[in-house]
């Protein structure tokens, strides 16, 4: 299963660990999740992995090893991705959509020109891959206007 949503610094570094000493630097671009939506009212994604093709799932992540890392965390800051430990991989948001306008740039065109997240869905029959497309789409966005992370889980 893939699971997306936005989160606060608070849980980023609980989840880090002793890492989150390293990462604290690049983290204080997050807002802490008390300044957050509850859970429930932020964007996410659930997607079974049995859903979405391996080569979908390889071109929509396929930035900066995100499928390598075990919690990717993309932050609304410019940065180089950068690997913390094995496990951990904080990447820009902004570079991270700049990549999937280069590998779905049709269905972000489509869902932009729907008007929304909700639009979209509503619109047409939608793939797996258009479905976990706008939804990143929808969290990155959610995540640069409301300072907030975002982590993807398998």
């Amino acid at each position: 299963m893939f699971t997306i949503i936005p989160e606060g610094q608070t849980t980023i570094l609980k989840q880090l660990g002793n890492l989150g000493m390293c990462a604290a630097p690049l983290l204080q671009s997050i807002v802490p999740d008390a300044q957050l939506a509850p859970a429930a009212d932020r964007p996410f994604v659930q997607l079974a992995h049995s859903e979405l093709a391996n080569e979908d799932a390889d071109r929509v992540f396929g930035y900066a090893g995100i499928l390598k890392a075990n919690a990717p965390v993309g932050i609304p800051t410019l940065i180089e991705p950068q690997f913390l430990g094995a496990s951990y991989l904080i990447f820009s948001l902004e570079l991270f959509e700049e990549h999937l306008r280069t590998v779905a740039g049709e269905t972000i065109a489509e869902l932009e020109r729907a008007g929304g997240f909700e639009a979209f869905l509503d619109s047409e029959e939608v793939t797996a891959v258009e479905y976990l497309v706008a939804g990143l789409m929808e969290c990155t966005k959610w995540c640069r206007e409301h300072q907030a992370a975002l982590t993807i889980r398998w």
